[in-house]
C-alpha cells in the first residue's frame, strides 16, 4: 500500500550525479579511462618486452643462456616481475646453474620521495 509522503526528500543517483558539476563527472571518466589503458597497455607490452629481455641476456653473456617464460611490467608503480627465470651453461645445460620461479623488481616510492638512498 501507499504510504503518506514524510516530507523527507528522497535521495537516488540521478540527484546525486545532476548535483555534481559536468566538469567534475568527465573528469573523473577521463581519469578512469586513463587508468584502465594503462592497465591494459601493461599487459600488452609483456610479450615483447620479454622477448627483448631474453635475446639481450643471451647476447650479453658468453658461455650461457638463459630463458624467460613469462614477464609482466605493471605501468602503475613500476614493477617488474619475472617468472621461470633459468640461466644455463652452454657446454653443460644440465643441470642449470639458477633458477628463479619469481623474481620481483620495483620502485620504493616511499622512500624516494622522503629522499632516502635506495638499493
Amino acid at each position: 500500500m501507499n504510504q503518506p509522503h514524510s516530507g523527507k526528500p528522497r535521495f537516488s543517483s540521478r540527484v546525486v550525479f545532476h548535483s555534481l558539476p559536468k566538469v567534475l563527472l568527465w573528469c573523473a571518466g577521463v581519469l578512469g579511462a586513463l587508468i584502465e589503458g594503462i592497465f591494459i597497455a601493461s599487459f600488452i607490452l609483456d610479450e615483447p618486452l620479454r622477448k627483448y629481455m631474453e635475446n639481450k641476456l643471451n647476447n650479453d653473456l658468453k658461455g650461457y643462456s638463459v630463458r624467460l617464460p613469462a614477464a609482466h611490467f605493471q605501468l602503475i608503480g613500476l614493477t617488474m616481475t619475472l617468472k621461470g627465470l633459468t640461466v644455463y651453461q652452454d657446454a653443460h645445460p644440465k643441470p642449470s646453474i639458477a633458477q628463479f620461479p619469481v623474481l620481483r623488481a620495483g620502485v620504493h616510492w616511499r622512500e624516494i620521495l622522503s629522499g632516502r638512498l635506495v638499493a
